[in-house]
């Protein structure tokens, strides 16, 4: 698995899919990380009008996220997945992220679409899912946005992303290496 951050990088890789982590809403909106997100994929569309895109929230952020898409409603995947109120928002998405490749092995190269502090609790979340369900074949890249929340927030804000982050990794590999 070639798991590649591609922030920085001029010649964007062209991907078979993308999918977008959301970053939470708020009073029915996007928050500003799920707004850094959507328009990161409007770029990226720009570039790659045809490829497919997911969008991986609840129903409710699904719904939201998509009225940002009305036009592109064709190169939307739709999964079946069913959210898992047990498990953690991050963990959803990549349980989702994993049907849908099963369900279309067509998708050898996918770009994920994420803020980069939360990078590398994907990275492991995935890693650990792409190997459990024997596709490990699958290239991914990591795209995200050069000004970016955590950037510009207060040191609470920035305080409290961190820790949920490194919170969330410790819970991820406590939890599986219990079980």
């Amino acid at each position: 698995m070639g798991l590649l951050s591609e922030t920085n990088k001029r010649n964007i890789e062209k991907v078979d899919i993308y999918f977008v982590f959301s970053g939470g809403f708020v009073n029915k909106k996007p928050g500003k990380s799920t707004k850094e997100r959507i328009e990161f994929l409007k770029m990226l569309l720009k570039k790659f009008p045809e490829t497919p895109f997911v969008f991986l929230d609840y129903n409710r952020g699904k719904k939201i996220a998509n009225n940002f898409f009305q036009n592109k409603k064709s190169n939307t995947v739709l999964s079946n997945y069913r959210y898992n109120e047990n498990l953690g928002g991050t963990e959803n998405n990549i349980r989702e992220l994993i049907s849908i490749l099963k369900n279309h092995p067509e998708f050898k190269k996918i770009g994920i679409i994420t803020s980069e502090y939360h990078e590398k609790r994907v990275r492991i979340i995935l890693t650990y899912y792409l190997n459990k369900e024997k596709l490990s074949n699958i290239k991914v890249y990591f795209f995200h946005n050069k000004q970016q929340e955590i950037y510009s927030c207060s040191f609470l804000r920035y305080l409290r992303l961190i820790l949920h982050e490194i919170g969330g990794i410790i819970y991820f590999k406590l939890y599986y290496f219990i079980n």
